[in-house]
């Protein structure tokens, strides 16, 4: 499909939506305003990875298998919910929570807000974001919006193609990578009242903070407050710190606790 049909699909899917959920934009960013106009004219930016069987899968989790069948017109997918880039929703950790199918379709399309911390991360593949780093975003870009989706910028997407380099497990076996950081994320849930949050690692927690033994302690609390996460997203280098349009497709998948999406940037 090019460019300017994906661009008048997505517009036709906004209007709809936009139809549904009247004035919810209208306190949004400036691109907000105009969603309709800033879809043909913007850039867009895909956040997935292409998935295949070679792509970094979690310890734990079946290996991915792609089956052809009539003579390759049809194939059989068998992976986790958990695979690739994906959509966490609140009942992935939490029984009786949302799943998939109970997320509305208005939460789907957001805006979209970038905090980087890749330069720490090159140096301290531990690092964790700090409040006093979202503290010096707001005072450069100001208050992140209500309801929008926060995404963390660490550059892990580079290494996808190398599942050694992504988990980088040291001789021990302990994984290591950046992550949240506790208070950050507690600031953006509670004061900043945000929708989502996204990254490109395979946890919400940095490695060497979680993992069977000690639980995922982060993804527990984004989940648990009713919000859905993406990991493993792509690209986050090309987006803006804010100001933009998120798109989310993920297919409706009945009481799933968490399935493979696209994800889209529309940039002005």
């Amino acid at each position: 499909m090019n460019k300017k049909i994906l661009c008048w699909s997505m517009l036709g899917v906004l209007c709809i939506v936009l139809s549904a959920c009247g004035a919810r934009f209208a306190k949004g960013p400036a691109i907000m305003g105009k969603p309709v106009n800033a879809i043909p004219e913007g850039k867009i930016v895909d956040l997935s990875h292409a998935f295949s069987p070679g792509i970094p899968v979690p310890d734990g989790l079946p290996k991915p298998e792609r089956k052809a069948i009539y003579g390759g017109a049809v194939q059989i997918f068998t992976h986790a919910g958990q695979y690739g880039t994906h959509l966490d929703a609140p009942g992935h950790f939490h029984k009786g929570m949302r799943l998939v199918d109970g997320i509305p379709a208005h939460e789907f399309i957001l805006p979209g807000c970038v905090i980087d911390i890749s330069r720490q991360a090159i140096n301290n593949f531990d690092y964790q974001l700090q409040l006093s780093d979202v503290k010096k975003w707001e005072e450069k870009y100001g208050p992140i919006p209500e309801g929008s989706m926060v995404m963390l910028r660490t550059d892990w997407s580079f290494r996808w193609t190398d599942p050694n380099a992504f988990f980088a497990k040291d001789k021990q076996g302990q994984k290591h990578y950046p992550g949240w950081g506790k208070e950050a994320l507690e600031y953006l849930v509670e004061k900043r009242k945000i929708r989502a949050i996204g990254h490109e690692t395979p946890d919400t927690d940095s490695g060497i903070t979680c993992g069977v033994d000690k639980g995922w302690p982060l993804e527990s609390y984004v989940l648990g407050k009713n919000l859905w996460q993406i990991e493993m997203l792509n690209n986050l280098d090309q987006l803006p710190p804010r100001d933009f349009l998120v798109f989310v497709g993920v297919p409706k998948a009945e009481k799933g606790t968490g399935f493979p999406v696209r994800v889209l940037a529309v940039l002005p």
